[in-house]
């Protein structure tokens, strides 16, 4: 009586096996689709923006690199306090 049982138990856990097996393959198939053609319209709608947002032809593109040199500059250049021996965070201490 109980190997009857186990063969009957066995061939049920085979049987949610595949079935599982088969819900798997089919859920990725459908999501993977989806997932391309939200891939390509995210494409072709960042293509869009791209061509939109070219540079105007009378503005020169080094302008930021001149802002970001002028700025490092400014930070070399600023005077910083001097720490001494009998200098401290706290004036009370």
């Amino acid at each position: 009586m109980k190997n009857s049982n186990r063969g009957f138990i066995t061939f049920a856990i085979a049987c949610v096996m595949a079935a599982g097996s088969w819900a798997i393959a089919a859920v990725d198939k459908a999501v993977s689709a989806a997932y391309s053609v939200c891939r390509s319209i995210k494409a072709s709608v960042m293509d869009g923006f791209i061509a939109l947002a070219q540079p105007t032809p009378g503005v020169p593109v080094a302008v930021p690199f001149i802002r970001a040199r002028a700025f490092v500059l400014r930070i070399i250049k600023r005077d910083r306090p001097v720490v001494t021996s009998t200098w401290r965070m706290c004036p009370s201490t």
